[in-house]
């Protein structure tokens, strides 16, 4: 082998280990800044009481059925009396709920800390997150999801439209949007690609029978509070920081 053919092997050698390295090193760039991946998806439905089912449909049409557990686990049975009822595996009682599917599909564990529901409101904006009281199935907050795992978050929606019917009333507002927010462990805030639409529809006996249980407290902020921090929220609308919503469900159930 000349001295020509020896130098051209070593500088090929050399080019090859550097992409190899380069390869290499790229892969574990990628692989640590890959970190949790989050898909986020809002469904509407029902969850039938007796038999724990939850119904649920997404905006593009999908459906999905499966069996939720209950949030808040009853206590140990006791022994039923003679002639106590029996559940019925035939009781189509159903509940309207919302559900969250949030599901972790990077390479790194993640903690989601709040769910919150997001309005305009007729320019006026509306925050609320549900109260445990409202999760009577599926996960609750906080919740730790290792890669590949999926947390469901189920929000009863009977007492959450007499709510928003009770605000949109406020504010003559025929018609609005709400939009689902998670909140993860590192502050970061990931919302719903498509809201829900929420109309102004109950009658006013129907509305009288929630109107007791709600309390509304309105507050001005300060105008020149925060002006240098940027809003972390990916919003379809624009917010107004000048009023804020304070909504306090006092319901039993």
């Amino acid at each position: 082998m000349s001295k020509e053919q020896v130098v051209f092997a070593i500088i090929t050698g050399v080019i090859a280990l550097a992409g190899l390295a380069w390869t290499i090193v790229w892969a574990l760039r990628s692989w640590r800044h890959s970190g949790p991946i989050i898909a986020l998806r809002l469904g509407v439905g029902y969850v039938y009481d007796q038999q724990d089912q939850l119904n649920v449909t997404f905006p593009n049409g999908a459906t999905r059925v499966m069996r939720i557990n209950k949030a808040h686990p009853d206590p140990k049975p006791s022994r039923r009396r003679r002639g106590a009822s029996k559940l019925n595996p035939r009781d189509n009682t159903k509940q309207p709920v919302n559900a969250v599917f949030v599901q972790n599909r990077g390479r790194a564990a993640v903690t989601i800390r709040r769910c919150e529901y997001l309005s305009p409101m007729g320019g006026a904006g509306l925050q609320f997150e549900p109260q445990p009281a409202a999760s009577q199935w599926g996960d609750l907050l906080p919740k730790r999801l290792e890669p590949g795992d999926e947390a469901i978050l189920v929000h009863e929606r009977t007492q959450m439209k007499g709510f928003l019917n009770g605000v949109m009333r406020d504010h003559g507002v025929k018609q609005t949007l709400l939009l689902a927010v998670v909140t993860m462990g590192n502050g970061y805030e990931i919302s719903t690609n498509t809201p829900l639409v929420v109309r102004a529809d109950m009658t006013d006996t129907a509305f009288a029978e929630f109107e007791p249980n709600f309390t509304k407290e309105a507050g001005e902020e300060p105008i020149d509070a925060f002006l240098d921090v940027s809003p972390k929220r990916r919003m379809p609308w624009r917010r107004k920081p000048k009023q804020t919503l304070i909504a306090r469900n006092y319901a039993e159930d």
